[in-house]
């Protein structure tokens, strides 16, 4: 299947970790890794996102296939109500494992269709992120 979109999607990652205790943020869609991929085995600050997440049995699967659900988000019949962007809030307990998937994600889109911006809450959720937008 071929996803095409007429005009660039504007998509916003919010990682977070559930253990802070802030709730939750608002999106579209929410990834929770907990139950399903556990937490980053890691020491903080040693491991990049692309090999976390290549490292974790299913995760860049999942990566691979959040692009074209966003795709299909902003090609739905509320699309036309404006350009405000899918949200997708990725969390797991301490929020590192999330912010890997969310800066993988955001490397691995095409500039030309997915305008992807990335927040990353939570203390030293990942010491290595880009800059939040």
């Amino acid at each position: 299947m071929v996803i095409t979109v007429d005009r660039p999607v504007a998509v916003r990652l919010v990682s977070f970790g559930y253990a802070h205790g802030r709730p939750v943020p608002d999106a579209h869609i929410v990834l929770d890794l907990r139950a399903h991929f556990g937490d980053s085995p890691a020491p903080y600050g040693l491991t990049e996102p692309e090999s976390l997440v290549a490292e974790t049995d299913g995760l860049p699967e999942l990566v691979e296939g959040v692009i074209p659900v966003l795709a299909a988000f902003r090609s739905g019949c509320g699309a036309a109500a404006g350009d405000a962007p899918v949200t997708v809030a990725v969390g797991c307990a301490d929020g590192r494992l999330a912010a890997g998937v969310a800066s993988v994600v955001r490397r691995r889109t095409d500039s030309r269709l997915v305008r992807v911006t990335v927040e990353h809450r939570g203390p030293d959720a990942w010491q290595g992120q880009e800059p939040q937008a």
